[in-house]
């Protein structure tokens, strides 16, 4: 896996006072200088003061007091300081960096220095514009097993990712709860934060019970039931990092358990229809997840398999039996997270040159591989952790997911949805390929049980749903890069938003990801009578979290970005969300593809692709 190359933010220039005072600061608590970070999927790169917390109850705290004050007296732009998702790769020499990238680099990216707090796609929730970031040090993620009335609960602190956790549970034969995100290299924290789900057992916020940090002022707070009760109501399922949280404790943990994961591979949409009713996918009540890669869409039917689809399970069933001499495995830490589809090196190049993007087919079909192997039915039977993070696969390219999160009635009317707007998906990309235009990297959706909120209660949750029979259908569009520009994705997601506003189906954007270009605030999307009271709650418990609407401008946990973002100020042209800017390809790169591509075409044994790709070295 490859380092995609990422346009550098400029480091924010302050005046002497303020930089003198953020240098004494920063060097306070161990940042001596000035440092690069960059978000989980490299659409924001910063360089700023960055702090490794190591006493995650007081140091916040001080910090966060200490640029109130200064803020206020200043008379500046305020300082901030904010919670970041990231992480820092191996050190690796330049060339290896550079393309080609071939998988003969012998060396895989490992995880190991990610000290999320906070996990999220959107440059509107991430440390955008911020002076200082705070993550979380190894050394201060000590989680505490306890029982309280014959339940076992978990404190779990910020920076912890969910592997971190699951690792720990199990080395004392428990289990976290099975709603945990897909994708476990998140931060628990961080990821609830943003309202994150799994494969269809609702919210994760569903198992906390409290939640410990401090607000604006630097004071420290406890949010549960009994202490702040009312802000624990509005923010525990989506906070979007309007307060620092150093702990949660989450309950509902048991002993481990084994889980059946079942995956089935179908060629198009109309074999998805006719097996979802012999199988009752999403009405038989098991988790459900399914992805789309557009392999070979320019044919009729194609000969591979686009889709894949994935149930899961509680189960009794022992796994096979290992090898003899091999032993189980606790629950892996998925060493080949960054080790993604062997076309992946070449992604960079094909979404920067026009002349390269009738090569994406064979992006496609090798990720189709690498994500779903080749066999038509396959079952898994694994402990819960294992069988439940289905990702183990990963980028660290620019990814753009737009994710609609849409109240369905029933699992039956759910299904019927995601049929219709998968078919309108792929009749489009059949005609955009007749152009050699591919816009759509893949699709996900699944179907999950929503939050119930009775009109006048709770916060901006993604997943509320506004009675309790409805559910939630998870539909997602994803591509790499300055693809999201093009007028081929807009358009797609253009046509996904009509059908939703023809049918009279309520729906939200996930926060932490991205939105079309005319929803800018989350103004734009709490807009009905049930939820606008919802945002207003939202709104009411941000400022108290700053310490009131006039101290609202001092606050050191809000940039200007994520104001206008929430929703707190009027929105300006200077502060849209800009990304980062991937490269041209050059002529010299372009060549260079070319080869790589007949490569993967001949051992994929395409030739007309790799005759394609002769054609093209030969003018």
């Amino acid at each position: 896996m490859c380092a995609a190359p990422v346009a550098t933010k400029q480091t924010q220039q302050h005046d002497p006072e303020a930089e003198a005072y953020l240098r004494e600061l920063a060097n306070t608590h161990g940042a001596d200088r000035r440092s690069h970070w960059r978000n989980n999927n490299s659409t924001v790169t910063e360089v700023l003061y960055r702090i490794d917390l190591r006493d995650l109850w007081n140091a916040p705290s001080k910090i966060f007091r200490s640029l109130f004050n200064f803020n206020s007296s200043s008379g500046k732009p305020p300082l901030v300081a904010v919670p970041v998702a990231g992480w820092e790769p191996p050190q690796v020499p330049l060339a290896s960096r550079c393309f080609p990238l071939c998988s003969s680099r012998g060396r895989e990216y490992r995880l190991d220095h990610e000290y999320a707090q906070s996990f999220s796609l959107s440059p509107q929730t991430t440390a955008k514009d911020a002076a200082i970031a705070l993550r979380v040090s190894k050394a201060a993620q000590k989680m505490e097993l306890f029982k309280r009335d014959g339940q076992r609960y978990l404190r779990i602190p910020a920076g912890a990712r969910i592997t971190d956790i699951d690792t720990f549970l199990f080395k004392r034969g428990l289990a976290l709860p099975p709603n945990m995100p897909t994708l476990h290299v998140a931060s628990f924290v961080g990821a609830a934060a943003n309202g994150c789900y799994g494969p269809g057992y609702g919210p994760m916020s569903d198992n906390i019970v409290k939640i410990k940090g401090c607000n604006a002022l630097g004071e420290k707070i406890l949010l549960s039931k009994y202490q702040n009760p009312e802000l624990f109501a509005v923010l525990k399922d989506c906070h979007l990092g309007a307060l620092f949280v150093s702990e949660v404790t989450i309950g509902n943990i048991e002993p481990k358990f084994r889980m059946k994961r079942h995956n089935v591979l179908l060629a198009d949409v109309a074999a998805f229809q006719e097996r979802a009713k012999e199988m009752g996918w999403m009405t038989n009540g098991k988790p459900f997840v399914f992805m789309y890669i557009p392999v070979d869409i320019s044919s009729e039917g194609g000969h591979f398999p686009r889709i894949r689809v994935t149930t899961f399970e509680r189960t009794n069933e022992k796994p096979a039996k290992k090898p003899k001499g091999e032993k189980e495995k606790s629950v892996s830490d998925y060493l080949d997270l960054m080790v993604a589809e062997a076309g992946e090196p070449l992604i960079d190049r094909i979404v920067g040159s026009k002349k390269l993007r009738q090569f994406f087919p064979l992006i496609h079909k090798s990720a189709a591989v690498k994500t779903y192997g080749c066999d038509p039915e396959t079952t898994e039977i694994d402990w819960s952790a294992e069988i439940l993070h289905i990702f183990k696969t990963y980028t660290d390219l620019p990814i753009y997911d737009y994710n609609w999160l849409i109240q369905v009635d029933s699992a039956e009317a759910g299904i019927d949805l995601l049929t219709d707007l998968m078919q309108m998906v792929e009749n489009e990309l059949k005609e955009l390929s007749k152009e050699h235009i591919y816009p759509l990297f893949n699709v996900f959706a699944r179907y999950l049980k929503g939050i119930h909120l009775p009109p006048g209660t709770g916060g901006i949750a993604p997943t509320a749903i506004d009675s309790p029979e409805q559910s939630i259908l998870s539909f997602e569009l994803l591509t790499y890069g300055d693809l999201y520009r093009t007028k081929a994705f807009k358009k797609l997601i253009g046509m996904v938003v009509e059908v939703l506003n023809q049918r009279g189906l309520k729906f939200k954007y996930h926060p932490g990801k991205h939105w079309p270009e005319n929803v800018r605030s989350l103004t734009d999307i709490f807009t009905d009578a049930v939820d606008k009271p919802r945002l207003d709650r939202f709104h009411k418990a941000v400022v108290q979290l700053q310490g009131g609407e006039c101290n609202l401008g001092y606050s050191p946990l809000l940039t200007e970005r994520k104001k206008e973002f929430i929703g707190l100020k009027p929105l300006s042209e200077v502060s849209q969300s800009k990304c980062a800017k991937h490269c041209t390809c050059t002529e010299e790169q372009e060549k260079e593809a070319l080869k790589t591509i007949i490569d993967l075409a001949e051992k994929g044994d395409d030739q007309a692709m790799a005759e394609r790709a002769r054609g093209l070295q030969s003018e």
